[in-house]
Parts: structure tokens; C-alpha cells; sequence
């Protein structure tokens, strides 16, 4: 995830990023985050995309109903 640009009026990410590249499915992340507000679902993401960059998922495309 990349988050590391933060609005500092709001400190909330400016950007947000989910690369399926790196990402190892470990769970790490979601006890790592302070505010809870990362949780894995059982459902792994399958991806068929061919081009690294196709791996890379913004926050509007992970709230997308599956």
C-alpha cells in the first residue's frame, strides 16, 4: 500500500494504492493498522491481468462490489 503522501489538513492518505504484485496475503497489515481499518476477507483476489501495472488496485476499485 502506498499511502505515504498525507493531506495534512485532514492526515489522511492522498493517495491510495493496493499492489496484488507484493502483496503476500500475510495479515500483517491488518494488525498492524492502529485504526482497524484494514481486514482480509477468506475471498483471495484473482487477478488475469498480464501487466504489472494492471495489479495495482485504487481505493474506488477495492470498494467495488465483487
Amino acid at each position: 500500500m502506498a499511502g505515504d503522501a498525507l493531506n495534512e489538513r485532514s492526515r489522511r492518505p492522498a493517495r491510495f494504492e493496493l499492489d496484488l504484485g507484493k502483496c503476500l496475503l500475510c495479515g500483517l497489515c491488518e494488525a498492524a493498522c492502529p485504526a482497524g481499518a484494514i481486514r482480509l476477507s477468506r475471498v483471495q483476489p484473482v487477478t488475469t491481468a498480464l501487466r504489472r501495472s494492471d495489479m495495482k488496485l485504487d481505493l474506488e476499485a477495492l470498494l467495488e462490489p465483487a
